[in-house]
């Protein structure tokens, strides 16, 4: 019995094996935290990316004099694109919104100009949806709106699943009143 005794206590007291057991019990632990934190990274540089390619684009039709063209947006969707290298193909959509003044009422009106859009994004007819989120605007003033979507596919199913990654950018025109749209530009 007093044999028995110390071989209980010798066990209670040895620490040999336990870095084993904690292995056995963190490993698991540590490989699921390392996989979402890639997860929770990809989808925040994948939102920063569209965002700062969403903003570029924005900057880039706001300083056109010229009107745009649908070969001039369809090639500013090809630079967005480049922008995320994203083996997804984004749509871009660009739209200007104008402050009209009632000549009935006088008071002022949100007016669509015109709206274009690349690849899946279809232009827009209204402003439903948006009109909300549009800034104040002066009467007379006009806003350039840049939408854009990608498709985000998780690297590990880690919490988060698959979604479009959408922004929505509003800029004024930099150096003309109102930017421009030609549907039909003259063929040289």
């Amino acid at each position: 019995m007093k044999h028995l005794l110390q071989l209980v206590r010798r066990f209670r007291r040895s620490e040999r094996g336990a870095l084993s057991v904690e292995t056995v019990i963190m490993f698991p632990i540590l490989l699921w935290a390392y996989g979402a934190m890639f997860v929770y990274w990809d989808i925040y540089k994948n939102l920063n990316t569209n965002l700062k390619a969403t903003y570029t684009i924005a900057d880039l039709i706001s300083r056109e004099p010229d009107p745009m063209t649908p070969a001039y947006i369809d090639g500013a969707g090809g630079i967005y694109r480049y922008l995320l290298r994203s083996p997804d193909d984004g749509d871009i959509r660009v739209t200007v919104v104008a402050m009209d003044s009632d000549p009935v009422t006088n008071a002022n009106v949100l007016a669509l100009r015109w709206s274009y859009g690349t690849n899946q994004m279809a232009p827009r007819t209204d402003l439903t949806g948006i009109a909300g989120e549009i800034p104040i605007m002066a009467a007379g003033d006009n806003l350039i709106i840049v939408e854009s979507r990608v498709a985000w596919d998780p690297p590990m199913l880690f919490g988060l699943e698959a979604r479009q990654i959408t922004n929505r950018v509003f800029t004024s025109p930099r150096f003309v009143p109102q930017v421009l749209f030609n549907p039909n530009p003259p063929t040289t």
